[in-house]
């Protein structure tokens, strides 16, 4: 891999002669300044500014700051001004102050014939206007440095190693003296075999001007390896930082393993790594083992997940999509583990940005940010002493906090997020799971309440799948189709048999049959006439037919004479009674001839005086007086001795005991009787008590009742024969006729009922229906028959009865297979809820329980984790300290070499000497990816290195830091800015990118990592802010939920404000000048609006900057930067103003010239348009003839012309914005189109939309959005995590002002009543004020 580390290494800027830290052959003016120049200005002697410096003198002068005497004094003021300038814009861009005076120069050729001219050292000043004049002041606490450029090239191009201690020289303890220290410098150089030739020593008394010289002229007269120097000087921007950069470089050439880029990206990839339980993780990482104190979106934690596995990963982040808050929470998190974290960027801004979010949680403390390793030194140290000097207080404060409390209640809250989020997933995957049935139970719900409940759900439902129902819907539909046609009552081929194997012989013996059976049928009624006198139907001759068996007995039974004549009282009387009640009375009878028998000498009449008279002798038998006296006196004894020898029974107790149940035996009989005696039709009951003439009584009247009961089931027999007449021999002839012309029947029905019904028979032969008319419905319809009836043959079991069902069932076709679709819904319903109980819970109170108690949980996460981080951070501090007795030992040898002065060491020589104790104390560092080299140690002492704004980053910046990494992160936008180099100032093309790699750090990572996507916007508050670029450059991926006032705010939050402007050399005045009227305007208003403004050229940026200093005067950076537009990626501003400078010229051609590829307009323009947070204003030249010209005549910014007209009417629309809404899945699938019918229902007038991306339905009345509704539809569907749908967007909706309103498909299922008045509910809330 030498080939590809050399490549790299070459495009570092500071190993090349184009660049003026190695190879500064002529002063540009913007860039440098002679220091020869300010002789005679305020100097008695231009050295004498050399001189003070050494001595660290401050307010060194230099000239006036404005005159009109001295033309040379202006040209340098002016000179000074843009040097600052520059360092400003520098400082904004990049944080660091690379403002030096370099001295003496030194020059020559290297072995590899690379030339040199360039200041050997480098001495940091900074440069005010004090009482009128410039003053020059040296840096204190910024050490004199060797052009460290300068130092590696002669390195890396002699290929001789310079020693560390050379690099990090700081010359505290040189001489002050020029001649001592031109001496000390002379030893050092020697020392370190560096050889050299100095001029004469009286030159260096005095300031030569600065030479010119050409690479060949230099080539011609240097002698290689020999160090020619001379007492030249100027003031420039000299970055510091980058020399390390090519020092990391250098110490990976040493080291050959690890340094291919493939495999070193491949090793930073753990698809399925441990987590800190030793246990394999899920994609969604434990909330127990996550600390983001930081609020979150979906996007956001699913890299987060991703990253919490040990994965490295890139990271696409559009404008204003979190980025800083993603990296925030990692940081947060990371370090509460006790890990190390570097955060790059090579934007000042972005790297604020995290600051400050880390401070607002008060992590700060914890946190080192370099922007420039030399000036913020001090700082550095400055706070790695307070952290020391506050480890008592970090014990103490870490005592106060009831960190087992806090922990307690960040478990609990995580047990309770993980247990909801765990329900709410199931909720979705059993949603959308269509496993069971082939559909979700999601659309099961809505097509379960279209229909009525008529049929009955049996599990034999369970056999249609929803992936093979289609055949079996379009067979039924056939069927019913044909049903419906046929199902009239007197349509007569629906009563027959089926048609299902028929064919056109079959018809043919169907039509003869017709005739046949007319004439045969015709034959057995006129013999029936003959015999009965009648002529009996067809349903009567095939009623008497069946009942052939029942006619046999009857006529068996009146057979018998006695039988025959209680027959006919019966059939003349009608009984009242059954044979049963009969049956009873004969046993009660019959009952009383068993044991003593009945008395039956006595009258019925004497039966009670008889049975009284001998219970009063059983009475007087019991008392011997009685006894005699009875025997002597009553007149009863001679009737009850009589009785006695009737019933052979003598005079003693016992016979008289057995005479007085032979009494109650005759009484019992008697009664019995009575009850037959009441009973008109029944006749001649015995007048003899003789049990067998009893019982033959009641066999024949039984035997006739049973006979009446024969004759009542032969229903019409009495028509056809009258039994009232007593002519038992005729009725039994005439039957037994009749029943000889029914035994004909059968032979004729076997033929007939082979296509025949009983029904089409009667029907046919009964003349109810005529010939013809059925002989031409068979011939019309036989075709539609068969497949009628084939149909319903090829059903199976469960399908046969589904179409009987519906047969049964009201309406027309549609309704009834809707009704077949709404029952095997609801059964594939009650059976998936079966499976998923959680489905239930959507529609019980305990789910908007859950989603409070989930919402509380996540901010309840959110302040444990910043306190468990904040506490986990100060323990660190103090965790395993060592002591001597009672005094700590551990600090005291960093705390002293940060105390000392004025020997302080570079901060990379601190670091590298104390990493541990330096990490301990601050464990998270915030820097650009050069100062990064500059500062760290070239091993993998971070945990965690996050790239910020990735895009810009050279990849040959960036790559150290990666090398410094167990684990990354890059974050960048392909889409925006492309990496610039901020200090060229001059043409120097870079070397070509090794193959296969890209010119930033972002565009390598993603040849090689994972890539994940944050399509969350948060900055714009109105969608047109974002919208042209969403379209163009993001496919519409972009999430944006605006605010509620500005989405109705009829003030368009992008104005086109055209000018009569002239393009002059990259300058466009009237442009300007309304850029400045646009800025007076808007700070003229009372609410105090951060302000931006942008163009496409440097000189335009100067000009804009002078008219505002003089017409409004100096502004504060904070409320207003004024910036070429590929120095803007990362900021924003409430309000920003463009510049486009393009437009017509003197010579009426048109000009497009920007300071930017041409091939990378669009991300120029992306950048530009995506800075507003409010309000967007374009200052433009180009009217519609020069738009035109756009397209023809510069095809790279084509796209401005389209965002021009854009920008210029509301109305048109760019890309995919302009597309009608189309349905991803099949419309029933929608709970929004059924919503939506409802609130038409509830209130034509208002309008419903599908249009909007963060809602399923925007309403609008009167024009303007009212609410939205949210529904378990597509946006759910799509939702990356329970707590996107459920916590992350709701909440974003009420803090963006939206009256919304949520929904599931089980509501409507459960009830469209009950919601149809939740939806009237809302929107009277929402269409009447009511909030």
């Amino acid at each position: 891999m030498n080939h590809l580390k050399q490549s790299y290494l070459k495009l570092i800027p500071a190993l090349s002669e184009n660049i003026n830290a190695i190879f500064c052959n002529r002063l540009e003016q913007n860039q440098f300044i002679d220091l020869h120049q300010f002789k005679f200005t305020e100097q008695t002697s231009d050295f004498n500014i050399i001189e003070q410096i050494l001595t660290k003198a401050q307010r060194i002068p230099l000239c006036n700051y404005t005159t009109t005497l001295n033309a040379k004094s202006i040209k340098l003021s002016s000179q000074l001004k843009q040097l600052v300038s520059k360092e400003k814009f520098i400082f904004n861009e990049r944080g660091t102050k690379d403002l030096y005076l370099g001295w003496p120069f030194v020059q020559g050729k290297f072995n590899d014939g690379t030339v040199f001219k360039c200041p050997l050292l480098f001495f940091s000043i900074n440069l005010e206007v004090i009482k009128g004049k410039w003053t020059c002041n040296i840096k204190a606490e910024v050490n004199i440095t060797m052009n460290k450029s300068f130092l590696l090239a002669y390195s890396y191009c002699n290929d001789q190693e310079i020693p560390e201690p050379l690099l990090n020289e700081t010359f505290t303890h040189f001489d002050i003296n020029t001649d001592g220290f031109l001496s000390s410098l002379g030893k050092l150089l020697k020392d370190n075999e560096l050889d050299y030739n100095i001029e004469k020593v009286t030159k260096f008394n005095t300031l030569q001007p600065f030479k010119p010289i050409t690479k060949n002229e230099l080539l011609k007269t240097a002698r290689s390896n020999v160090l020619t120097l001379s007492s030249e000087a100027i003031i420039g921007i000299f970055p510091q930082s980058r020399p390390l950069v090519v020092h990391d470089y250098l110490s990976l050439l040493q080291n050959e393993s690890g340094w291919d880029v493939k495999d070193y990206f491949n090793r930073k990839i753990k698809l399925n790594p441990n987590d800190e339980t030793g246990g394999k993780i899920s994609d969604r990482a434990k909330e127990e083992n996550t600390f983001t104190p930081f609020e979150i979106d979906a996007y956001q934690e699913k890299a987060l997940n991703f990253i919490k596995k040990g994965n490295s990963i890139c990271i696409e982040g559009p404008p204003g999509s979190g980025k800083s808050q993603l990296i925030a929470n990692l940081i947060c998190d990371y370090i509460a583990r006790g890990k190390k974290v570097l955060v790059v960027s090579q934007k000042k801004v972005a790297l604020d940005i995290v600051y400050k979010r880390l401070a607002s949680k008060e992590v700060n403390d914890f946190v080192g940010i370099v922007h420039d390793f030399k000036n913020d030194r001090k700082d550095i140290f400055d706070k790695l002493k307070y952290q020391i000097d506050r480890i008592d207080e970090n014990k103490r404060k870490n005592k106060e906090v009831e960190i087992s409390g806090i922990e307690k209640k960040n478990q609990l809250a995580n047990e309770k997020i993980d247990k909801i989020i765990e329900e709410l997933d199931d909720l979705k995957f059993a949603l959308f799971d269509d496993s069971e049935c082939g559909k979700s139970i999601k659309e099961l719900y809505l097509k379960g309440n279209e229909g009525n409940p008529q049929l009955l759900l049996t599990s034999s439902f369970g056999q249609f799948k929803y992936a093979d129902i289609s055949k079996f819907e379009v067979s039924l539909k056939r069927y019913l189709s044909y049903h419906l046609k046929y199902e009239s009552a007197t349509y007569f081929w629906i009563w027959g048999a089926s048609f299902a194997l028929l064919d056109r012989n079959d018809l043919i013996e169907m039509n003869h049959i017709i005739s046949e059976s007319g004439i045969k049928f015709s034959e057995l009624q006129k013999k029936c006439s003959h015999l009965l006198g009648t002529a009996p139907k067809y349903e009567e001759l095939i009623f008497f037919l069946n009942k052939r068996n029942l006619l046999l007995k009857f006529i068996a039974n009146i057979d018998h004479a006695t039988t025959y004549q209680y027959f006919r009282k019966i059939l003349t009387t009608i009984p009242d009674q059954n044979d049963h009640w009969l049956a009873q009375i004969e046993r009660n009878i019959l009952g009383c001839f068993d044991g003593q028998g009945i008395e039956t000498t006595l009258k019925t009449e004497e039966l009670g005086r008889f049975q009284k008279a001998l219970q009063q002798a059983l009475q007087r038998k019991r008392n011997l007086f009685k006894w005699i006296n009875w025997r002597l006196f009553s007149k009863e004894k001679m009737w009850i001795n009589r009785v006695l020898i009737s019933n052979k029974l003598k005079k003693s107790r016992t016979d008289i005991k057995e005479l007085s149940i032979k009494i109650d035996n005759r009484l019992n009989y008697e009664h019995n009787v009575s009850k037959l005696n009441e009973k008109k039709w029944l006749i001649n009951y015995p007048k003899l008590i003789n049990k067998i003439t009893v019982q033959n009584w009641f066999f024949y009247q039984r035997n006739a009742l049973n006979t009446y009961g024969q004759y009542e089931k032969l229903s019409g027999l009495g028509t056809l024969i009258d039994f009232t007449k007593n002519d038992r021999a005729i009725q039994i002839e005439v039957l037994n006729n009749f029943i000889r012309i029914l035994d004909k029947l059968p032979e004729y029905l076997n033929h007939w009922k082979k296509y025949f019904s009983s029904k089409q028979l009667s029907e046919l032969l009964s003349g109810i229906q005529s010939e013809k008319k059925i002989r031409k419905e068979l011939t019309d319809e036989f075709d539609n028959l068969v497949d009628f009836h084939s149909i319903y043959d090829q059903f199976n079991q469960v399908e046969k009865e589904i179409a009987e069902q519906l047969k049964d069932v009201p309406g027309d076709l549609e309704s009834r297979i809707s009704d077949f679709q709404y029952a095997l819904a609801n059964y594939w319903i009650e059976k998936i809820e079966f499976k998923y109980p959680v489905l239930k819970s959507i529609s019980s109170g305990q789910f908007e329980s859950n989603l409070k108690i989930l919402r509380e949980s996540i901010d309840t996460k959110y302040e444990s984790s910043k306190e468990i981080t904040c506490y986990k951070s100060r323990e660190k501090t103090y965790n395993d300290l060592t002591f001597d007795k009672s005094n700590r030992i551990d600090y005291n040898d960093l705390l002293s070499q940060l105390s000392r002065a004025p020997s302080i060491w570079p901060l990379r020589k601190v670091i590298a000497e104390y990493q541990e104790e330096v990490f301990k104390l601050i464990p998270c560092w915030i820097t650009s990816a050069e100062s990064a080299s500059a500062i760290f140690p070239m091993t993998e002492c971070f945990d965690l290195v996050i790239f910020d704004e990735a895009s810009q980053c050279f990849a040959e910046s960036g790559i150290p830091a990666i090398y410094r990494a167990k684990q990354l992160v890059i974050i960048g936008d392909e889409h925006q800015l492309a990496p610039v180099d901020i200090f060229k100032s001059k043409e120097s093309p870079r070397h070509k990118q090794p193959k296969h790699d890209s010119d930033s750090i972002h565009n390598l990572a993603k040849i090689h990592l994972p890539i994940f996507y944050l399509n969350g916007h948060y900055r714009s508050k109105h969608p047109d802010l974002i919208q042209f670029s969403n379209s163009n450059f993001y496919n519409n991926a972009l999430k944006i939920i605006p605010e509620f006032e500005a989405i109705n705010s009829t003030d368009r939050p992008i104005k086109h404000h055209f000018v009569k402007g002239l393009w002059e050399k990259g300058l466009n005045l009237k442009e300007a000048q309304k850029a400045v009227a646009i800025v007076n305007q808007i700070i003229r208003h009372p609410a105090k609006k951060s302000i931006g403004i942008l163009t496409f050229t440097s000189k335009q940026q100067a000009l804009i900057e002078t008219l505002i200093e003089e017409q409004i005067g100096d502004m504060d950076y904070e409320y207003l930067f004024i910036k070429n537009t590929q120095n803007s990626q990362g900021d924003e501003r409430d309000i920003i103003i463009l510049s486009t400078v393009f437009g017509p010229d003197s010579d009426n051609g048109l000009n497009v010239t920007y300071e930017y590829p041409k091939s990378k307009f669009n991300n120029l323009l992306n950048v530009a348009i995506t800075r507003a947070k409010e309000n967007l204003h374009i200052v433009s030249s180009l009217g519609s003839n020069q738009l035109n010209a756009l397209v023809t005549n510069h095809p790279e910014v084509q796209v401005l012309k389209a965002y021009l007209q854009f920008a210029r009417n509301p109305a048109i629309k760019s890309g995919k914005t302009n597309q009608k809404t189309t349905l991803t899945f099949d419309p029933q699938w929608y709970l929004k189109i059924k919503v939506k019918e409802i609130i038409e229902q509830i209130n034509p007038d208002l309008e419903v939309l599908f249009s909007a991306p963060f809602a399923d339905i925007i309403i609008k009345n009167n024009g303007e959005a009212c609410g939205i509704i949210l529904t378990d539809d597509e946006i759910y569907f799509n939702a990356l995590s329970s707590k996107q749908t459920h916590i992350y967007e709701p909440a974003l909706l009420v803090t963006r002002k939206w009256p919304n309103l949520a929904i599931h498909s089980r509501e409507i299922w459960l009830s469209k009543t009950d919601l149809y008045q939740k939806i009237k509910r809302f929107i009277y809330r929402i269409t009447s004020g009511v909030v």
